[in-house]
């Protein structure tokens, strides 16, 4: 799962941890509201009895961002494309 978000565009922190019932990967990425659902349906794909908590998020900032084909991906913002980090 972290590999396939990672394709798609997404920054993603994973670390090793024990859980009640042995060991587990807990797994940090920040998306849009917007895409939420997706990344839920890809949670339960990889693994349906998986446990997820999403909150919400007032601010990001120096973070690994998809760029999507929405309004924010159009015109000017297509130019920086090529200036994004770790690109």
């Amino acid at each position: 799962m972290v590999e396939r978000l990672q394709e798609k565009g997404y920054g993603v922190t994973s670390v090793d941890g024990h859980g009640s019932q042995g060991q587990v990967k807990v797994v940090f990425t920040v998306v849009a509201r917007r895409e939420v659902r997706d990344i839920v349906n890809l949670i339960k794909m990889f693994n349906p009895q998986a446990f997820y908590s999403i909150e919400e998020v007032g601010y990001v900032e120096k973070g690994i961002f998809p760029l999507r084909q929405s309004g924010c991906d159009s015109g000017l913002m297509r130019l920086f494309r090529p200036f994004r980090k770790g690109k």
